[in-house]
């Protein structure tokens, strides 16, 4: 009985068309890929308490960014996590629209966001705040 489920099986694997077995490698592939990123995190915890935060820059705007940082104060406790995004842009100035948001184990935070905006007279200078406003940018 066993040596015929064991033909069967050879004669299904054997049936089975080549674009089964792709899609099986290419979640296989995935499905490392998560493991990876996953046996990864105690890296990235290790880095927000040595450096307090990570950047990780999206934009060539000032304060276009990915923001993760450590939050240890006496009665809040948490991750803080912030992103900006160019919403405004008009001729020698653009305003960055910045989102936060916090992930806490201890205490309670609202998110909240603000805008930015910066002007510059040409290409070669650098970029000067102009305004900073709380809530979404004026489009």
């Amino acid at each position: 009985m066993t040596v015929e489920v064991a033909d069967d099986l050879r004669q299904e694997r054997a049936v089975q068309p080549p674009r089964w077995r792709a899609i099986r490698r290419a979640g296989c592939g995935v499905a490392l890929i998560v493991w990876f990123l996953l046996l990864l995190t105690p890296c990235l915890l290790l880095v927000l308490a040595v450096q307090g935060d990570l950047r990780i820059a999206t934009g060539s705007a000032p304060g276009q960014e990915l923001r993760v940082w450590l939050i240890m104060e006496a009665e809040t406790r948490g991750v803080g996590i912030s992103n900006g995004v160019v919403r405004a842009v008009t001729e020698g100035g653009l305003c960055v629209e910045t989102q936060i948001t916090y992930a806490l184990w201890a205490g309670s935070e609202d998110g909240s966001v603000y805008c930015e905006c910066y002007g510059r007279s040409n290409e070669s200078e650098e970029w000067s705040s102009v305004s900073s406003l709380g809530g979404d940018c004026p489009e």
